[in-house]
Formats: structure tokens, C-alpha cells, sequence
């Protein structure tokens, strides 16, 4: 009898019973605090990280993730322009060229720039017009905010580093800088993200020109958002790299050809411009 007394006073037993108070206590506290954070209508404005203390009648203060953060609080809207900031400096660290990176705060919504905030980072985006367009700079802008899209919470520092990661794996270079070095050529068929800046420049080379149709079928198969910057219409991509290539920065896997015409930023500067029209697919 004695040692059946032991067997159910065990130390698992023990365990079992203390594991289960200690639950119950847990969820009572969790229920205490939940129900001070429902009752939190208006932003404190006393969190200088996002946390905000809470004291449950059973328990200990708690610090708890504010439950209004968002990116109009003032802890939100200054992580906002700290965000800008980090984007635009892993941008630069990528190759963006640093006169597009400075207008980020002072730009003007020409047609190139309108269809790169509409793009939602699938297949291509061929922004193709005349010269000051403002391509490359829509292309800026759409690689910062390909890098922010890889952020889960905007609001969480600890997932920037999805961004810097992000960051490492995308390039951007000219037709005629990758196809003069042959380590771009095989870098950029993988790249997570690629813009290829003036399009169709890469010379008269044949050889060049069939480096640069590999690339856009390269990832067009393995569907990999990436933006064509370029002066040429449709017609003459299909005269210069072929049908092959042509249509597949057309075909629509989530991409754009946009053509903006022959606006020229630099003689407009100021003006409020109508989005240009999106060409036809080709079918």
C-alpha cells in the first residue's frame, strides 16, 4: 500500500498538477491584458519603440506591443521615414544610381513613374519611351519598393534584414554593362530582381544582343520580376532581338509594357501629366 502512495506521488505527477495551475495562471494574466489593450482607443504617445506597459491585477507590468501602432501614430511615422532611409541606402549599396535615389523625395508623377507604382512586381515591366521620360527613375522606384515588399511588418525592425537580404540579390546595371562582363551575364539570370537600364544600347553586336535576349528568356522561365528600361517600341525589338524575345516582354505574368511616348521630363518639369497607355500584349 505504501509504495502505491509513492507511485502516484511521483515528481511527472507533481509536474502535471504544477504545469496546469501555472497555465491556468498564464491565461488568466494573457485575458487581463488583453483586456487593457482592448480598452486603449487613442495612440499614448509615450512609447519611443512600439511597446506600451501593461499591469494585470495578477501579475507583474508588461511590456506588450501597442495594439494602435501603425504608420500614422508618431512611434509609426517616424519608423516610416527610418524605413525610407534604410531602403534608399540599400538601394544605393545595390548599384541604383544615386541622382535617381535623391529625387525620391521631390519627384514628379510622369507617365514612366505612374506605371511603376501601379506594377506589383511580376514578369517584366518594360517602361519604353523617348528620351527624359523619367524610365530609369521609375525603375528606381520600383526597386526600392520591390525591397520594401519583402518586409512582412513594416513596423518590426528585427524584418528589415528581409529587405538588406533582398538587397543582395538584386542588381542593376545597363544593357551595355552587362554585356560587356560576362560575370553580370550569369549573375543576372538568377538575380531575384534585375532592372536592366537602356535597353537596346548594349552596341550593334550580334553577340550582345543574343546575351541580353538570353537573359529576358532566362528569366522570363523562371518568372522573375525584373524591369526594362528603353527607347525602342515594340516594332523594334522585334526587328533587332526577334520575335522570341519581343513577345515575351510583352506577355502578361503580372507585367506591363508601358509605353510613355514621347514626354521628355526635361522639357515639362512641373507639369501634371495624364498615365500613358499600356500597349497590347500581341495577343
Amino acid at each position: 500500500m505504501l509504495k502505491r502512495s509513492c507511485e502516484k506521488s511521483t515528481p511527472r505527477h507533481i509536474g502535471a498538477v504544477f504545469s496546469e495551475t501555472n497555465m491556468e495562471r498564464v491565461l488568466a494574466i494573457a485575458e487581463e491584458i488583453q483586456t487593457e489593450l482592448d480598452g486603449l482607443q487613442t495612440c499614448p504617445a509615450i512609447c519611443g519603440d512600439g511597446m506600451v506597459q501593461v499591469t494585470p491585477q495578477s501579475g507583474k507590468p508588461q511590456r506588450v506591443r501597442c495594439p494602435i501602432l501603425s504608420e500614422f501614430c508618431a512611434y509609426g511615422s517616424a519608423l516610416g521615414e527610418r524605413l525610407e532611409i534604410f531602403l534608399r541606402k540599400l538601394a544605393l549599396d545595390t548599384g541604383v544610381p544615386e541622382r535617381h535615389i535623391g529625387n525620391f523625395g521631390d519627384y514628379i508623377e510622369t507617365p514612366a513613374f505612374a506605371w511603376a507604382v501601379q506594377w506589383r512586381f511580376g514578369g517584366f515591366l518594360v517602361l519604353s519611351g523617348g528620351s527624359g521620360a523619367g524610365k530609369s527613375f521609375g525603375a528606381a522606384w520600383a526597386f526600392k519598393e520591390f525591397l520594401r515588399s519583402r518586409i512582412p511588418d513594416p513596423l518590426n525592425t528585427k524584418t528589415w534584414s528581409r529587405a538588406a537580404y533582398a538587397g543582395e540579390r538584386a542588381m542593376w546595371g545597363t544593357a551595355n554593362e552587362i554585356a560587356r562582363d560576362r560575370n553580370k551575364l550569369d549573375e543576372a539570370r538568377d538575380k531575384l530582381f534585375l532592372v536592366i537600364d537602356d535597353f537596346g544600347r548594349e552596341g550593334n553586336l550580334s553577340a550582345r544582343q543574343a546575351d541580353v535576349s538570353d537573359i529576358v528568356s532566362a528569366r522570363y522561365d523562371k518568372k522573375l520580376p525584373t524591369v526594362v528600361t528603353t527607347e525602342l517600341s515594340f516594332n523594334d525589338i522585334l526587328k533587332a532581338y526577334g520575335r522570341n524575345t519581343a513577345f515575351k516582354l510583352v506577355e502578361d505574368n503580372g507585367g506591363m509594357f508601358a509605353v510613355c511616348g514621347n514626354f521628355s521630363l526635361r522639357h515639362e518639369m512641373g507639369d501634371i501629366l495624364e498615365p500613358c497607355d499600356e500597349s497590347d500584349n500581341g495577343g
